[in-house]
């Protein structure tokens, strides 16, 4: 099997603990067949799915370089959503209010993978954090919360992460790119 990769944004360890006790409190791990793990928690910019070494290697010059048109901004959640039915979710996650900046590194870096080559999903970008997937089949979903301390957090980098799905932690950050020129 082909390595696969993603750019993300990683949630910083004190924010975790919020959404670890969001998923707690849901009673997660009675519904979902994945609850994620504190250390893989992030948000997805872009999935890449495989890229072979040549697109690699043109495609973090570029996010290098990108990343120095993009300075810090303020992430915030304030509540879990869905995605699928509310009864049997098929994604539980923490919902990222809507940002321009954070649009518009997406936009941006979607553009250059594009350039690049790559074909990127054409799913309409929600930025969010998974906390738990696939419905397992039992158990009852509890209702959705609100967090009582509101998740906020200052990105000021991104990472390309590789996946591995059979280790803990699932993801692996193999190239790290600071916002801003510094």
């Amino acid at each position: 099997m082909n390595q696969h990769y993603f750019v993300g944004i990683s949630v910083p360890k004190q924010q975790t603990i919020s959404l670890i006790k969001a998923a707690h409190e849901m009673e997660l791990k009675n519904t979902h067949k994945i609850v994620v793990a504190s250390e893989d928690m992030h948000i997805t910019l872009m999935y890449l799915g495989a890229v072979n070494p040549h697109q690699m290697n043109e495609l973090i010059k570029f996010m290098e370089s990108a990343s120095k048109c993009h300075y810090p901004f303020e992430i915030h959640s304030t509540s879990v959503r869905v995605f699928g039915n509310e009864e049997i979710p098929r994604v539980v996650y923490a919902n990222i209010e809507e940002k321009q900046e954070l649009h518009s590194l997406h936009t941006d870096l979607s553009i250059g993978a594009t350039e690049k080559g790559l074909r990127l999903d054409k799913k309409p970008f929600i930025p969010h954090i998974t906390l738990a997937k696939k419905w397992s089949g039992f158990g009852q979903m509890q209702s959705i919360i609100s967090f009582n301390d509101p998740i906020s957090f200052t990105v000021e980098e991104y990472s390309l992460f590789e996946i591995h799905p059979n280790q803990s932690p699932k993801y692996k950050s193999i190239a790290t790119f600071q916002l801003g020129d510094r």
